[in-house]
């Protein structure tokens, strides 16, 4: 009865509305299909049947932005008329399924999946863009999967599953091998006795029946369109004309897409990028190719193609629904132009005050900033509207962690993992909120299972190393930690780098007092500018002519000025922790140091004008430099920031380096005193 669905059905007007008629068609379709397999279900001798419902899809793109809560931008009028509309769909398909159910018996597995969700509450798309597949941007990533049958645990959560586990856990259900070319895997957790599948290399090596075509009857439609191409450029036949040709080339288009955004998906930004400019050459104007290409450009370093097709896209665009200050300060972002990249989100915010995606892009880079607060701000500003969103929960829990508000930062991070139980790093994160608690055991359980899924997180193992050796005795789990800890660590050297007199010697300092082996020797004494000594190693002097010193640094730290770091092997992991100082205290600490060493007159103060522009440009081309190695990891530490708040710039220091160090004995190395030269 179309009723359910339009209570108020007689004041739909059937001439101009066609919505009735659509929910009629499509309630009729998903009834043929439910008919269809209740017959084949009790007629037929079965092993396997599967059941599609496309209706459910279609009616939800076309009725669930009339789905209560009225939004700004519905007529009220249509508002009323079709507010039950999504209601009555779900509860129609959940009759229809009791129903399948039921026919297929308590013997059978019965599993009910889908690719994907929809948006319902404020999540909503308010606009869908002009091209194809704009429509998905309704779509919830997030599908549904419930599994029941002899064999399956009741009541359980499903953990860490994706569309390609289905097949291979269908398989497993049967008693069938798996293919090794198989992408997904077995959803072992929903079994009560782990179930042992053989494996074979490829089920498209195996003969017998699939239900497929005879290979002189199999067609590529794809290939054959690309065949008859050549025939008309080599001139054999006439060119298709009209719509056909149209949409053929306009479906070529869509499957060479649709294959760039599988290979982008897997990180193969430079196969992706490939595929596009193809496209981008073909249509400048599509909204989809010039955000993916922006995207994957800045995915894959290379933030200057990215600017041009920016440029080029600010000239096309015509819908005057894309945010080019947002993406511009994406692009700033991953280049690491922090307060560039806030500008332009603060302008871009000025025109979608309520964008979801900039604000989650704002909150993350407070974060970057260590601009805790407002990044709490701005996640909450996000939760109010959407508050199961993982990202954000993400960037709050980081945030909470970082303010002391540890309490918080585990609420933030346990709902996380009611959705996403497999997340490495929110373990990590969970982690360090009890261990600051000093909730050790509840710390040391939550650092074993990132580790579990993530081996290679080195800041949680040396979390597990501290708690097992001070917090709770425990040599055997302490001994294997360190293994695996020493191996890994056996080619990575700490560079302390920065400007002569930015602060390198008292970092040195405070590696030292924590714990941290360090490289140097005495050929360079304490003296009235370095009292606490300089912990520097003669033979970096020579970096340029000879880096084989190098090969003793490894698993320590070693002082390097900043204009030898590009003269650096590149053979080692290096963790480079790179101080920072107003630039005129550096030249006057500077010219001081040199004044105590030499009764050469001071130089004059344009001398000193020209030696800021030359030491400006030459710390811009190495930050430069440093973002373009992979192989080395920074952190940039204000020296004044570490005499002002010690506490704060001594934890981030220790994360960075993988919580190693004992921070009261760092802090001991501070000198307040020692801060002599200050420019206002």
């Amino acid at each position: 009865e179309v009723r359910v669905f339009v209570p108020e059905v007689e004041k739909v007007d059937q001439e101009k509305d066609h919505r009735l008629k659509k929910i009629q068609t499509l309630i009729a379709e998903a009834l043929t299909v439910r008919n269809a397999a209740l017959w084949a279900m009790n007629k037929k001798d079965w092993d396997f049947t599967a059941v599609y419902f496309n209706e459910l899809d279609v009616l939800s793109h076309d009725f669930m932005k009339f789905h209560p809560p009225h939004r700004k931008g519905i007529p009220e009028e249509l508002y009323q008329l079709y507010k039950n509309v999504m209601v009555a769909t779900y509860t129609m398909y959940d009759a229809i399924i009791a129903q399948l159910v039921k026919s297929a018996g308590k013997d059978a597995h019965v599993i009910l999946c889908s690719d994907h969700g929809f948006h319902s509450g404020e999540q909503r798309a308010k606009t869908i863009p002009n091209f194809a597949a704009g429509i998905a941007l309704e779509h919830n990533p997030n599908g549904v999967l419930c599994i029941a049958g002899p064999g399956i645990k009741k009541g359980q959560k499903v953990y860490n599953s994706g569309l390609l586990d289905i097949t291979p856990t269908v398989l497993s259900i049967m008693d069938f091998p798996i293919g090794k070319d198989m992408d997904g895997k077995i959803l072992q957790d929903i079994f009560i006795e782990p179930k042992q599948s053989q494996l074979i290399d490829s089920w498209e090596n195996e003969a017998g029946n699939f239900g497929e075509h005879d290979k002189n009857t199999k067609r590529n439609a794809f290939s054959e369109q690309e065949a008859l191409s050549q025939l008309v450029e080599l001139g054999y036949i006439e060119p298709l004309e009209g719509d056909t040709a149209e949409k053929i080339a306009k479906c070529l288009s869509e499957r060479e897409y649709n294959l760039s955004l599988v290979l982008a998906s897997k990180n193969q930004y430079e196969e992706a990028i490939k595929i596009l400019e193809k496209l981008y050459e073909e249509d400048m104007v599509d909204v989809r190719y010039n955000l993916d290409l922006i995207k994957y450009y800045r995915k894959n370093n290379n933030t200057g193609r990215a600017r041009e097709i920016l440029a080029n896209f600010q000239r096309f665009d015509i819908s005057n629904s894309v945010n080019f200050k947002y993406l511009e300060g994406k692009i700033f972002f991953e280049e690491k132009k922090y307060p560039e990249a806030l500008e332009c989100y603060k302008t871009a915010l000025s025109k979608s005050p309520h964008y979801k995606d900039l604000l989650l892009s704002i909150g993350i880079l407070y974060n970057k900033m260590n601009k805790y607060e407002e990044a709490e701000r701005t996640f909450k500003k996000i939760l109010e509207r959407d508050a199961s969103n993982q990202r954000v929960l993400h960037g709050l829990m980081v945030a909470y962690n970082r303010l002391s508000k540890h309490e918080e930062a585990i609420d933030a991070a346990l709902e996380i993992l009611k959705i996403q139980p497999d997340q490495a790093a929110t373990y990590y994160h969970l982690g360090e909120a009890f261990y600051y608690l000093e909730r050790y055991d509840a710390a040391a359980q939550a650092f074993e299972l990132c580790l579990k899924l993530e081996p290679g997180i080195s800041r949680a193992r040396n979390m597990l190393l501290n708690i097992y050796s001070k917090h709770i005795e425990d040599k055997q789990k302490y001994a294997g930690h360190d293994k695996i800890y020493q191996e890994t660590r056996k080619d990575e050297i700490v560079i302390v780098s920065g400007l002569p007199r930015s602060g390198t010697s008292m970092m040195m300092q405070m590696l030292h007092r924590g714990g941290m082996e360090v490289l140097a020797d005495d050929a360079v004494m304490p003296d009235e500018s370095n009292p606490k000594g300089y912990f520097e190693f003669a033979p970096v002097k020579k970096t340029k002519l000879d880096n084989s010193w190098m090969d003793l640094a490894a698993g320590k730290a070693v002082k390097v000025i900043a204009q030898l770091l590009p003269a650096l092997k590149m053979k080692h992991k290096l963790k480079v922790v790179f101080m920072e100082r107003n630039i005129h205290e550096v030249i006057l600490s500077q010219n001081k140091m040199i004044a105590s060493k030499s009764s050469e007159k001071k130089k004059s103060i344009d001398f000193d004008l020209r030696l800021i522009d030359t030491f400006n440009k030459q710390i811009g081309e190495i930050k430069d430099w440093v973002e373009e190695k992979n192989n080395i990891e920074i952190l940039y530490v204000n020296y004044k920031d570490v005499i002002e708040n010690p506490e704060a710039e001594i934890r981030k220091i220790n994360y960075f380096l993988n919580w190693q160090l004992n921070e009261d004995a760092m802090k001991e190395a501070i000198d307040n005193d020692l801060y002599r030269i200050k420019f206002n």
